[in-house]
């Protein structure tokens, strides 16, 4: 009778020892699978956040070059402008019909992090025979509205965490602003 106890003990003992081990097991998959997780978001934000200064700096660019050259613009000619440490020497004119002008700036900014990617689409209307209301495409606004008797801006700056070269790759952030003066 001791012989028979002591194999089931033993037994015992081998489950015992599987039940837990594996409970340990699922409780460090579910930490590992979580901290993977926490990694990838963190590595979101702070992809999003290096597009959206990317944005920003492109934005404060050309907002700066629109007020200082107004002539320029509203000759259908955009100028040339250098805008962290790139010269853009003339922009992409962006047929929009009727009386507005648009442009397409791009340039690359050389961050520590790698290079990164500005786009920056640029609306200029001067409204002198009555209301301007304009539809555009594939910008974060569908109409660009001005009204009689003012000159109006639309900018719609877009930052890319990757280069300008590599934004249809996985993983790449973008992010927008837009400004209507």
């Amino acid at each position: 009778m001791n012989s028979f106890s002591k194999q089931t003990h033993s037994g015992f003992a081998l489950l015992l020892t599987m039940i837990v081990i594996s409970v340990v097991l699922a409780i460090g998959l579910s930490i590992l699978n979580i901290t993977l997780k926490q990694f990838t978001l963190s590595a979101t934000a702070r992809d999003s956040e290096a597009a959206f200064h990317v944005a920003n700096s492109g934005l404060d660019c050309v907002r700066y070059y629109r007020v200082r050259m107004e002539a320029n613009y509203l000759s259908g000619t955009g100028p040339s402008i250098s805008c962290a440490g790139s010269t853009l020497q003339s922009p992409t004119t962006i047929s929009v019909g009727g009386d507005v002008e648009g442009y397409l700036y791009q340039f690359q900014i050389d961050a520590p992090e790698g290079p990164s990617c500005a786009e920056v689409s640029l609306y200029i209307a001067e409204a002198t025979d009555g209301d301007i209301d304009q539809g555009l495409t594939n910008e974060g606004l569908s109409r660009f509205f001005c009204s009689d008797e003012n000159v109006c801006t639309m900018i719609f700056s877009r930052g890319f965490n990757r280069a300008c070269d590599d934004r249809d790759s996985l993983r790449t952030v973008q992010r927008e602003i837009t400004v209507t003066f």
